[in-house]
């Protein structure tokens, strides 16, 4: 004689609750991977990019250095460097790659050894922009990237200056307040290799301030989406030069940001080098 066993009574809404709750759990598990992935990549960008920006300034007499940089993510696209030539002339690059984060952070990899295998050419501006851009045509699959290279002579005040692409460098002096421009107009490197630079020259008077930036400043917006703008931004220039220049660049970076709004912050990289001589 067979004995027939009931089948157990089971509750089907409970069922394909614990069955939707397992799958979510199992979701979660992945986007957990994931993200661990993503941070230990962010982790080796970061090391990556805080590698290729100096982590000293040159001292050069007779001019004062100070800088603010700030990545709007972990990484950022921003990039700025220098070298003293054997003449003791001060070379400067300050250039900004399109877009944000690891991309960003990885074509501006590319810009530092470009900038520092090309040092043969960096006594001629326009050179020396042209011999990078063709290296990065080769390698950043059109990814654009604004720059300007300038040398000061701390001896006679003068200046050389290439442009790519980048705004005019504003060229104050700390004691009239009038402000001068270093400009000439150009494309962006990156994307034709044959693409020529020329130069700008020019002499600062003594006491005078240079200041080199990218656009995350200028183009901050408040909650009303207006842009900070060039104006605002040569006022504040103009207000802040009896200050220090790590005063000063610390001033214009905290009034964009007020602009902005309180938690809004910058939409874009910011870096500023400021220049005394």
């Amino acid at each position: 004689m067979r004995l027939r066993v009931a089948p157990k009574p089971f509750d089907r809404q409970e069922l394909l609750a614990r069955v939707n709750s397992f799958v979510e759990l199992k979701k979660s598990a992945e986007k957990k991977r994931k993200l661990i992935e993503y941070q230990k990549e962010l982790s080796v960008a970061r090391e990556i990019q805080s590698s290729i920006l100096p982590t000293s300034f040159p001292r050069v007499p007779g001019i004062d250095i100070a800088v603010k940089y700030q990545p709007i993510n972990a990484v950022g696209g921003d990039f700025y460097d220098f070298h003293i030539l054997e003449d003791g002339r001060l070379g400067v690059i300050i250039a900004d790659v399109a877009g944000h984060g690891m991309p960003a952070s990885l074509i501006g990899a590319m810009l530092k050894i470009a900038f520092s295998m090309n040092n043969r050419h960096a006594g001629r501006p326009e050179e020396f922009l042209s011999s990078i851009n063709r290296e990065l045509c080769k390698h950043s699959n059109n990814h654009f990237i604004t720059a300007n290279y300038l040398l000061l002579d701390p001896a006679t005040g003068g200046i050389v200056s290439s442009n790519a692409g980048h705004w005019h460098l504003p060229l104050l002096n700390r004691k009239t307040g009038d402000i001068r421009f270093i400009y000439n107009r150009s494309r962006p490197m990156g994307i034709y290799p044959n693409l020529g630079f020329s130069r700008f020259e020019t002499t600062a008077e003594p006491g005078s301030r240079l200041l080199l930036f990218t656009d995350g400043i200028i183009e901050a917006r408040n909650a009303a989406g207006e842009l900070f703008g060039e104006k605002r931004f040569h006022t504040v220039l103009k207000d802040t030069r009896a200050l220090p220049p790590d005063d000063c660049v610390a001033a214009i970076a905290a009034t964009a940001d007020e602009w902005s709004g309180l938690g809004r912050s910058f939409d874009d990289d910011v870096c500023l080098i400021c220049l005394d001589i």
